[in-house]
């Protein structure tokens, strides 16, 4: 019967009756010896009454804010976690948990918030900076996290104390912002990459035009000098030699001008249908033989077994490889003390998916419509300014009388007149890698 009693609320009622009347008797004793006001029955009872529905509606709101906070901490995307003065985490919402590669709040409970943040400036894993520089500071600040996996995420975060007993905890509510991050810096690469372009474009047109006229005015020079070896008799060796000088400047020249022509991809070209695997081999057997010292250097070359075909210039094409390669000699001849080498892979575009994804033009191109042309070295490699820079016309790293800066113009030129495009990979001391991307020409 107690049991029933204590689940009763019926029975808890006439409980409480019973005990007013037994508590009215006591106190109308007390009021015959000790004179004052009187307390009824009725009043006792009527005010245990009341303040038990009072502390009923206290408990019930206090209930419903307590679910309605839960509820949107738990839903919360951002990460909530809820820290002691020492850093010590108390409790983290799922979102937190998910983001640190946890499932349940008892694997984190209890470890120090400095195993899973990273303060780069230190070297060390700590919270204790970001306690002192930011708490109720209502300033954003950027972190690092570890995650249980190792995964490093970039976030955004905030932090304020909350005053509780018997001690003080921090809570920080901070944003995943590892994708907005990582879209900003590609933001920023496509936008120096464009421009980039932009400038060459610019360059080119300029160079085009320039080219065009310097070309008249050698084709005047050359003209005037056949016509006077033509008509005149002269027998002065001196001369003769002073024409012959004339004449082989007039050439390069005329080769500068060609160049020039190519990287404004003005040039003339001859269109014809090409296999890229045989062209490379013969391009590599004339650089072997004239340019490379193949006792010092090593020249590694995997092709393509099967037929790549393409629609262009054989002689532009060779052109290509043969400058880039020419710049691996150079680079590698720098290394001393070290084995030199310089690899040529072609291959299908799928091959190096990543830099082709990272490089693409357009967005409708894919990749099983072109292939790839890597020529890599481990030479002494070129930091961000010089990369920036390689395309232009005339500028140069090497001595003066070594080069004339219009090689990889020239390469840049004639793979845009191709429908291609560059993509170029560099580290000081470790080596460039140069990939040419060119459409099949099975495909449209």
């Amino acid at each position: 019967w107690w049991m029933q009693m204590k689940s009763s609320y019926i029975a808890k009622a006439v409980f409480t009756v019973w005990l007013s009347v037994i508590a009215s008797i006591y106190l109308k004793k007390i009021d015959t010896t000790t004179p004052g006001e009187g307390k009824g029955a009725l009043d006792i009872v009527l005010a245990f009454v009341g303040n038990y529905g009072n502390f009923e509606s206290l408990r019930q709101n206090l209930k419903e804010w307590e679910g309605r906070y839960r509820m949107v901490i738990e839903n919360a995307a951002d990460l909530i976690i809820l820290m002691d003065s020492g850093g010590r985490i108390l409790d983290a919402n799922p979102a937190a948990l998910k983001t640190l590669g946890f499932e349940r709040i008892e694997e984190i409970s209890g470890k120090n918030a400095g195993d899973f943040f990273l303060n780069e400036q230190e070297g060390r894993s700590t919270v204790e900076k970001y306690f002192e520089e930011y708490n109720d500071s209502n300033r954003p600040f950027d972190i690092k996290a570890k995650t249980r996996y190792s995964a490093i995420v970039e976030l955004q975060a905030v932090m304020n104390t909350i005053a509780a007993e018997p001690e003080t905890m921090t809570i920080l509510v901070a944003r995943d912002v590892t994708t907005q991050n990582r879209l900003n810096r590609e933001k920023e690469e496509l936008k120096e990459e464009l421009v980039h372009s932009q400038r060459l474009e610019s360059i080119g047109k300029l160079a085009g035009g320039v080219a065009h006229d310097f070309n008249n005015y050698l084709h005047a020079i050359q003209g005037n000098l056949d016509i006077l070896l033509l008509m005149h008799d002269i027998k002065d060796e001196k001369t003769l030699k002073h024409l012959e000088k004339i004449n082989n400047i007039t050439d390069n020249a005329s080769k500068l001008t060609q160049q020039l022509l190519g990287f404004a991809r003005k040039g003339k070209y001859r269109i014809d249908n090409i296999d890229m695997a045989k062209l490379v081999p013969e391009t590599l057997a004339l650089f072997s033989s004239s340019a490379l010292d193949t006792e010092k250097t090593e020249l590694i070359c995997e092709l393509r077994k099967t037929p790549c075909r393409i629609r262009g210039d054989a002689v532009q094409l060779k052109q290509i490889l043969l400058n880039i390669l020419i710049n691996a000699r150079d680079a590698v001849e720098d290394k001393k003390n070290a084995k030199k080498i310089i690899s040529i892979v072609l291959a299908e575009a799928e091959d190096f998916k990543d830099i082709f994804e990272l490089s693409r033009k357009n967005p409708d191109f894919s990749r099983k419509n072109f292939f790839c042309l890597a020529i890599s070295d481990n030479g002494c490699g070129m930091d961000k300014e010089t990369l920036s820079r390689i395309f232009e016309p005339f500028f140069t790293t090497k001595p003066t009388g070594k080069g004339t800066g219009m090689g990889l113009a020239m390469a840049y030129g004639a793979v845009t007149n191709h429908n291609g495009w560059i993509a170029v990979d560099s580290e000081v001391g470790k080596g460039t890698s140069f990939h040419i991307f060119l459409p099949l020409h099975e495909t449209e």
